[in-house]
């Protein structure tokens, strides 16, 4: 088990991974500009813009969701806990994915009926 102050080191590792991914966030979302007169061109390279950040988007909101729900799980002591088998996560599993919700046999096993 973690102890807390473990928790609190992987609280503010969080915390600040959602700091910068709402802040790349941001940046993806202001409007890009392209000059005062726009032409045929750059018509397409907006749509294809547009396109390409709303993809991005999702993926940062995702991101920011599972953040979300590991800080949670922080303040209701159940973080590091795989969410299917009760067992611990190892904290080598957490460092490298500090979202990470199921213990690494767990994603064997579902992945190797």
């Amino acid at each position: 088990m973690l102890t807390a102050q473990e928790a609190q080191e992987f609280k503010k590792i969080l915390q600040e991974d959602k700091h910068k991914t709402l802040a790349d966030l941001k940046e993806l979302e202001s409007p890009p500009d392209f000059g005062n007169e726009p032409g045929p061109e750059d018509e397409i390279d907006e749509a294809k813009q547009a396109f390409d950040n709303e993809g991005s988007a999702k993926s940062y909101r995702r991101r920011i969701s599972e953040i979300d729900a590991a800080l949670a799980r922080i303040e209701k002591g159940t973080y590091g806990v795989c969410e299917k088998t009760g067992k611990e996560i190892p904290k080598e599993v957490l460092e490298i994915n500090p979202v990470a919700r199921f213990h690494p046999d767990y994603l064997k096993q579902s992945h190797n009926p």
